[in-house]
């Protein structure tokens, strides 16, 4: 089955960004292969969303080798898996010490990406996320660090717009009078995106009476839910990944709490697998994420021919 629009956001940052690293070009002879590393959670809760980041980064690096590479250099991609700080702190020190890579394209989590870039600016490695949006990996005066996509901050403010100019009006009351609740995975990602939505809440005037964090590895979200319920919460606002979206939804309808409107941000919101695991129970959720892959190619030209071959290389 075909998945996840995060691999757009991969073929985007690689053909953008794909050239040797400027800092070594000086003091080293020009190599046979380029080396590009590919650091991502290929196992563990995350493997689906990371899996899909690295294989749009394959699509891409076939893309430039067919047509030349880079500078007449074939480039060679080099993966390592990392699911959390501390394998990408070691798996970074390995592409950029050990395989002696050229550039590291990573992570989709924010976490593995802020530890991973600590190692890779050390090294003065070009480093390109593809997915991650806790803005410190970008707003740390970083030389060597880039992104391809919105950081948190935007996805907490396009959340605070559906419920003023969406939400409010379709059910016809002033958005002011809803009461909201934010709830989010304690990581990086969700800690960020939270602070900006409860930040942005109270400059709007909106009224915020549940902010609860919990941990994405969490296997039980029902005391949370029943405080949302036990606060008659309208509106959720949940940043989370795959596992805790579906635990949320599934924990919520045997608690028998119903509120007027869930806006999720995230991964978790957008994969088959979650759609697959809750059914009908995820219709009307509102979605906070990258452009669905099955968007209007007017919005997206070359979607189409990427489709093709991206099922012909994965066969999903």
């Amino acid at each position: 089955m075909f998945s996840k629009p995060k691999i757009l956001l991969a073929v985007v940052a690689f053909v953008l960004f794909g050239f040797a690293n400027p800092s070594r070009a000086a003091d080293q002879p020009r190599a046979a292969d380029l080396k590009i590393g590919a650091i991502f959670p290929l196992s563990g809760g995350m493997a689906m969303l990371g899996g899909e980041c690295l294989r749009g980064v394959q699509l891409a690096t076939d893309e430039r080798n067919t047509a030349g590479g880079i500078n007449g250099q074939k480039i060679v991609l080099i993966k390592a898996d990392a699911v959390d700080a501390s394998q990408a702190v070691s798996e970074a020190r390995r592409l950029t010490s050990v395989e002696g890579v050229n550039a590291v394209f990573g992570t989709f989590a924010s976490g593995i990406a802020v530890a991973a870039t600590q190692v890779t600016e050390l090294a003065g490695i070009p480093y390109f996320e593809v997915a991650a949006a806790a803005d410190t990996i970008t707003t740390r005066g970083m030389k060597y660090v880039y992104r391809a996509n919105p950081p948190a901050k935007v996805y907490a403010e396009l959340g605070l717009d559906a419920i003023e100019k969406i939400i409010a009006p379709s059910l016809k009351v002033n958005p002011t009078s809803l009461k909201i609740a934010v709830i989010s995975e304690d990581g990086p990602f969700g800690t960020m995106v939270s602070t900006f939505q409860k930040e942005g809440a109270q400059r709007r005037g909106l009224n915020v009476v549940q902010v609860l964090p919990y941990s994405a590895k969490t296997v039980d979200l029902s005391s949370l839910i029943l405080r949302l319920k036990g606060s008659n919460v309208d509106i959720v606002l949940q940043t989370s990944y795959e596992n805790d979206t579906i635990l949320f939804f599934k924990q919520a309808e045997r608690e028998g709490f119903k509120p007027k409107a869930v806006i999720g941000t995230g991964g978790g919101y957008t994969l088959p697998d979650t759609f697959q695991a809750l059914g009908p129970r995820l219709n009307g959720a509102f979605v906070v994420n990258a452009p669905d892959l099955m968007m209007n190619e007017k919005g997206a030209p070359g979607l189409k021919a990427f489709i093709a071959n991206y099922k012909k290389h994965f066969d999903r």
